[in-house]
Parts: C-alpha cells; structure tokens; sequence
C-alpha cells in the first residue's frame, strides 16, 4: 500500500497543493490580525480548511483525468489499491495541514498581545486541531469521486456548499449528524465558539461535550463507507 501512497505523493511534488500546505494555514492568521486565536481558528475550519482540502483532492485526480485514467487504467496493478492510495495520501495532506496550522497557532499564541485576546490554551487547540482532522477525512473519498466524475470546479462548489451549508443550519442539537455540521458541532464545545465565531451562552448546544465522541465514530465510519464505496466504482472503471 506504501508504493501507491508514496507515488502519489511523487505526483504531488512542485504542485499547488504543496504549496497550499503553507498558504492555506497561514491566511487564516493574517485575516484575524488583530483579533486572536478564537478568529483564526473559526477563519480555518469554517472556511480555509474545507476549501484547501477541496482543492487538493481535485487537484489529486487532475493529472489522471487529463488523460482519460488511461496511464492508471492500463496498468497492471489493483484498482482498488490506486483509489485507496488517493485517499491516503489526501489524508497525508490533510494531516500536514492541520499539524502546520496547529503549529503555527501555537506560536502565534505566544506572540504579545495574542496571547491575551481570544487566546486558546495549548491542550484544546491540539485538541481541536485533531478533532478537525477525523471530522473532515470522510470528505476525502467524496471530493475525489466528485472531481473523477464531474471535474474540480463542480467539486469545490458543491462541497464548498455543503460546508458553508451544514455549518451554518445544521450545526446544532437536531441536525448534529447531518455529515457537513459535524467538525463545527465537534470542535465547539472543545473551543467554546458558534458556527458565527462569537461565544455561546451559558447552556448552548456547543458547550455540551457528549456530542463530542459520536461526532467522531460518524465521521470515522462515514470516511470507512465512502472509501469502500468508491473503490468499488473506481474497480469497475475503465479507461476511455
């Protein structure tokens, strides 16, 4: 499984994806100068987050799709392990990138007067930071299936929408396990902060930490379903 893992990655190098690694983490700070940790982190994961990850699957299966899966296709090897590949190393990427935003809150956080303006301790930002990571890692396999069927600017609207979307209405105490409200209705209790950024009230939903654990088995399991369910259509693909 390392050999397609690793030459995906090969594929990826002195890409644009390498590049949003860097950029997409970064924005969110610069956007909340001024502002703290609360605004950045609510910039990263409302927003950033979603669209990085968004473009970096789609760009995943551009280079094959440009040539009809023909260089993917003919080749001896198991189409379930080349699909299954992807998705790892999409993972890979989205590991990195939540790490590096991590890191980077982190030092922001000691920097005067961040440190005192929505600041956010150590223990619940790593926390977060790895909530993030689980709850988006079902949108993998989707986004890759979108791009391969109907190409990357119909994916970035489409789970762009669904992001927007399910932070915005579904993320609450009825609609908790609609997929899409999952990273915020899991990292808000950890954070203490609204779909809007804003505190919630003594009693809200987001400060209700049992929700926490059932976010992340949906997630895991919605990630395992999609997998397995795209492999499948990619198996029974054929080149054109």
């Amino acid at each position: 499984m390392l050999r397609y893992i690793s030459a995906e990655m090969q594929k990826m190098k002195r890409t644009f994806s390498m590049k949003l690694l860097w950029i997409a983490p970064l924005v969110p700070l610069l956007c909340a100068y001024g502002s703290g940790q609360h605004s950045g982190i609510y910039f990263w994961y409302v927003a950033f987050l979603p669209g990085a990850l968004t473009i970096m699957c789609s760009l995943v299966m551009l280079k094959d799709s440009k040539l009809k899966y023909h260089a993917l296709l003919s080749l001896p090897i198991s189409k379930s392990k080349a699909w299954l590949g992807k998705i790892l190393a999409c993972s890979v990427l989205l590991f990195l990138a939540c790490t590096i935003f991590f890191v980077l809150m982190f030092i922001w956080g000691l920097i005067p007067p961040y440190n005192r303006i929505g600041y956010i301790p150590t223990a619940e930002l790593f926390a977060a930071s790895a909530l993030l990571f689980i709850t988006f890692l079902w949108q993998i396999p989707l986004c890759l299936f979108l791009s391969a069927k109907f190409g990357i600017f119909v994916t970035i609207i489409l789970n762009m929408l669904g992001n927007i979307v399910g932070g915005a209405v579904f993320a609450n105490e009825y609609m908790w396990a609609f997929p899409y409200a999952t990273p915020i209705c899991a990292v808000g209790p950890v954070l203490k902060i609204l779909p809007n950024g804003l505190e919630p009230n003594k009693g809200s939903f987001f400060l209700n930490s049992s929700y926490i654990i059932p976010e992340v088995l949906l997630s895991i399991a919605l990630f395992a379903v999609l997998s397995a369910l795209t492999m499948a259509w990619f198996h029974g693909k054929e080149a054109k």
